[in-house]
């Protein structure tokens, strides 16, 4: 998809690219967590007894978190460092932590269409952390380098986890209805699996704050704004002319 978008310069666009190559895929949980001599050596800093009390606990673990976090200013990126969620867009990592490999983001068992639209709308969420306007800032590993202007990245994410069950379909045809749901066709599930991912609701006092704080969009927009401008959600639910989930070729924005 970044091979073949066309708002990029030239030259960023090859540095896209090259970041991309170089990014790792690491799934699970980090080597040292079954060696107990790392895992001591890791908290080996951490301070903790029996008798101190919760607060006391708290604390420590805040002294010692932010210790740590200060130390990798004058350390080597460790690139397999899945200590924290930040981490993953400054080292340029496709991450998957297990616990998404459950209900209801994954199932071995789920029509593929689900399984896409739920976990693969969150892998490339992640990805795009790579290349938006904070990650933008890192090198392909994790070295503090500004290489893009900021750009938007809203459609890459939806984009991305469609593509690949597309190429999923063209390899080992069309899935099954799934049960309950015959009505809808595995596109149509895509779509549906993919709005499950951002369900929820927010208190009006609460969307304020994340409007002024988070560079998230809220769920109703991370929803309907990226489907919206989507031909292929158009297609699958066969939106008709003037319908509010159907925008014209002039209103569509496309960025990948």
């Amino acid at each position: 998809m970044l091979a073949v978008n066309d708002w990029m310069d030239p030259g960023t666009k090859e540095y896209a690219l090259i970041k991309a190559e170089q990014m790792l895929s690491l799934i699970g949980y980090p080597d040292f967590l079954y060696n107990d001599t790392q895992l001591d050596d890791y908290y080996k800093n951490f301070d903790l007894h029996p008798n101190d009390h919760y607060a006391l606990q708290v604390e420590k673990a805040s002294i010692w978190s932010q210790r740590k976090a200060f130390r990798r200013l004058i350390e080597p990126v460790d690139r397999e460092d899945l200590g924290r969620a930040a981490l993953l867009l400054m080292l340029s990592i496709r991450h998957s932590q297990q616990p998404y490999f459950n209900h209801p983001f994954f199932d071995r068992d789920f029509p593929k269409a689900t399984n896409y639209g739920c976990i693969g709308a969150v892998i490339g969420h992640e990805i795009t952390h790579g290349f938006d306007d904070q990650g933008a800032q890192f090198d392909g590993r994790g070295n503090l380098k500004d290489w893009w202007d900021p750009l938007t990245q809203k459609r890459f994410v939806e984009r991305k986890a469609y593509a690949a069950y597309q190429a999923y379909l063209r390899k080992h045809g069309q899935e099954k209805r799934l049960p309950g749901l015959e009505k809808y066709n595995n596109e149509q599930l895509f779509f549906i699996s993919y709005a499950q991912t951002w369900c929820g609701h927010t208190k009006p006092e609460t969307l304020i704050r994340q409007l002024l704080t988070d560079p998230h969009s809220p769920y109703r927009y991370r929803v309907n704004g990226v489907v919206v401008n989507q031909p292929e959600f158009t297609n699958a639910f066969k939106c008709q002319e003037g319908a509010a989930m159907r925008y014209s070729e002039e209103r569509r924005c496309s960025v990948w």
